[in-house]
């Protein structure tokens, strides 16, 4: 799933910790920034959002944290059916 702003990530990033569904933990995997969660139906998947202040040609492995985010969340090996 992508979304548009990263602002707009915030908010869904925030909706998802309200409900239950992630702790909130971004990966920056650069030029995009993560969010791993899992549905109400147990589906797991990522929301994606452009990271504009992305380093040319940086890529970053799964569980670095964004730079470009409030990382107050666990880190992903923390719970249950994140990336590690």
């Amino acid at each position: 799933m992508l979304a548009q702003a990263v602002s707009l990530g915030h908010v869904i990033r925030r909706r998802l910790v309200e409900l239950g569904g992630r702790d909130g933990f971004v990966t920056g995997f650069e030029p995009v920034l993560s969010l791993f969660f899992t549905d109400p139906d147990g589906l797991e998947t990522d929301l994606c959002v452009r990271y504009p202040d992305a380093a040319p040609g940086v890529r970053n492995p799964p569980g670095t944290p964004s730079s470009g985010t409030d990382n107050t969340g666990s880190h992903p090996g923390t719970h249950s059916g994140g990336h590690a």
